[in-house]
């Protein structure tokens, strides 16, 4: 572990330290029922710093290539904070239904950007402006100070990065994650039942190589009368999490997507409208059509008529010459 790495871990730390636990055995009525409507379950566990290392580094996610980053149950926020710390990712969005581990998360975002200020790091954190509940931190993208003076001077928005929590269930933000682009997902979420529609919803909507790390086989979890767009990789990799040392978690990548083919009676129809174009085509000319066609047949005319005077005068010119029978 590098001292860079060690940095980002006590500052988690420090954060944490003053926020409060999370109890399995009493959560509120009203994430009971928020939990229920959405069809998962409120079991609540962490993934660990250094196994958040695992899951990002290139045989897994590969964060260091990726632009947007989703926290699918993402809990008090410390694995979307790290991410958005440690990794040169444009966009980070977390997404968490319980009220009470969103108000937490809400907290230590705010220490974080406290923490943030004190190193001199230009952020600033506000309320979501749109409908729904949430909080979004922007802090300029680190490296890029010349490049933001420019964009100043020239009357441009500087560049900056972006942490997104929302506290909403996902299928309500299916709209935000396509516009998004998402290249990486986390999913650290429990289903109470058979995957809920919602959550296919949004796992259909991905684009093509999109990875994900779930808690759940989501294939196992899949409606089975609907066909699985994602392919298993990188099987059997246990990460550290605050209720085991090493936790197996499932690997994903999306498939690419397939192209609709044309039908038969498409191309057949297709046909047909060519070959009337094609019968039609002569009555449709324009008049500028009309008179080259007329010219070129002209001048093939005139052509075979000149052809045939200049035959007819050699024909005469020869009987004139040849020897009489006299």
């Amino acid at each position: 572990m590098s001292r860079e790495e060690e940095k980002v871990e006590e500052m988690l730390r420090s954060i944490y330290n003053r926020m409060p636990e999370i109890s399995n055995r009493y959560p509120e009525d009203r994430d009971i029922k928020a939990a229920e409507k959405a069809g998962t379950r409120l079991t609540y566990g962490e993934i660990h710093p250094k196994g958040v290392l695992k899951i990002m580094d290139e045989e897994h996610l590969d964060a260091e290539r990726a632009k947007v980053l989703v926290d699918i149950g993402s809990g008090r926020g410390k694995l979307a904070l790290q991410c958005f710390h440690q990794f040169n990712l444009s966009r980070v969005i977390g997404v968490e239904i319980s009220r009470e581990r969103y108000n937490i998360c809400k907290l230590a975002t705010e220490e974080y950007v406290q923490h943030c200020r004190r190193q001199g790091i230009r952020i600033s954190c506000e309320e979501n402006p749109g409908g729904f509940e949430g909080i979004i931190v922007k802090r300029l993208c680190p490296g890029d100070q010349k490049e933001n003076a420019e964009r100043k001077d020239s009357q441009c928005s500087p560049k900056v990065r972006t942490l997104e929590i929302y506290n909403v269930d996902v299928g309500m933000l299916k709209d935000v994650l396509v516009k998004a682009s998402v290249d990486i997902v986390v999913m650290d979420v429990a289903f109470s039942s058979p995957m809920p529609e919602s959550f296919v919803e949004i796992l259909k909507c991905f684009k093509s190589g999109t990875k994900i790390i779930s808690y759940e086989n989501l294939k196992s979890a899949w409606p089975v009368e609907k066909s699985f767009p994602y392919r298993q990789y990188a099987r059997g990799d246990r990460y550290m999490t605050s209720w085991k040392r090493g936790h197996e978690f499932y690997s994903w990548r999306r498939k690419p997507r397939k192209r609709k083919r044309r039908t038969r009676k498409f191309i057949q129809d297709g046909n047909k409208a060519k070959k009337s174009l094609e019968v039609s085509g002569a009555a449709h000319q324009t008049p500028k059509l009309h008179y080259l066609a007329h010219r070129e047949e002209d001048e093939n005319s005139s052509k075979s008529s000149t052809y045939s005077d200049s035959e007819n005068a050699n024909i005469c010119s020869t009987s004139t010459d040849a020897p009489s029978a006299e």
